[in-house]
């Protein structure tokens, strides 16, 4: 639930991810084709090996991490190490959320709050969904309002993952 905290650091650390969300996806699609571009140079004359280390169980990491196929050290041709990062740019630009209309909060204290809500919301629907198979929105509710401190009911939980659910599949209709 630190990912509103990891948004403000990475912000500052990288730039560009201070920019609009469009710019930010843009950006991340056109570092994705020219990586898979450089694979398919690559795989035109020798394929030099990178040596990967070994998995890792857990890292906190704002971007995902290229890891090592197996539990132990690997060597990897690079042409597949380019596209595992080409995949991982793609799926960065696909997850960039557009900036939706809502109401301005009072201060930006309120605005975090309300920004953590939103996204405890979606990560706990998605994680009852893919358990359960059912989202239990009253449930998200509560686990919510005691987490946050705003009240939340089950019919605003239900219409942010309903918003969140929509924007996925607009997201990966785009790209196919």
């Amino acid at each position: 639930m630190n990912s509103v905290e990891l948004q403000k650091v990475i912000r500052e650390t990288t730039p560009l991810l201070a920019q609009s969300p469009a710019k930010v996806r843009v950006h991340f699609k056109g570092a994705s084709a020219k990586t898979k571009a450089l694979a398919r140079l690559v795989r035109k004359g020798p394929r030099p090996l990178i040596a990967l280390a070994a998995r890792v169980r857990k890292v906190i990491e704002p971007f995902p991490i290229i890891r090592s196929p197996n539990r132990s050290a690997t060597a990897v041709p690079l042409d597949w190490l380019l596209d595992n990062v080409a995949i991982s740019l793609e799926s960065i630009a696909e997850k960039t959320l557009q900036r939706q209309h809502r109401k301005l909060a009072q201060s930006a204290r309120m605005a975090e709050q309300l920004e953590l809500r939103r996204l405890a919301i979606s990560v706990l629907c998605d994680a009852f969904r893919k358990e359960f198979n059912q989202p239990y929105h009253s449930h998200v509710a509560t686990i919510v309002t005691e987490l946050i401190g705003i009240d939340t009911d089950a019919d605003y939980v239900k219409k942010v993952h309903k918003r969140a659910r929509r924007s996925t599949r607009r997201s990966r209709g785009q790209n196919s």
